[in-house]
C-alpha cells in the first residue's frame, strides 16, 4: 500500500491493541502487541469480527 509509518497508528480488535508500543503515548496498564508480529487476518479471521484501523493520533480520522 506504499506506507511509510510516518504516522503512529492502531488496529484494535475487541480490546486487544496492536501497534507499535510507545511508552510515552499509552499508560503503563495498556498492552499494545506488536504490529509486526501479526497480520490482518489474524484480527479478523474469516471474516466473522471486525477491527478498528485509528491512524494519525493528533488528527483523530474517522471512517464514514
Amino acid at each position: 500500500m506504499g506506507w511509510t509509518d510516518s504516522h503512529l497508528h492502531l488496529f484494535i480488535a475487541g480490546r486487544t491493541m496492536y501497534g507499535v508500543p510507545d511508552p510515552e503515548m499509552f499508560d503503563e496498564d495498556e498492552e499494545i502487541f506488536a504490529e509486526k508480529r501479526h497480520k490482518l487476518v489474524d484480527l479478523a479471521p474469516a471474516g466473522e469480527s471486525s477491527f478498528i484501523y485509528q491512524y494519525d493520533f493528533g488528527d483523530n480520522w474517522q471512517p464514514r
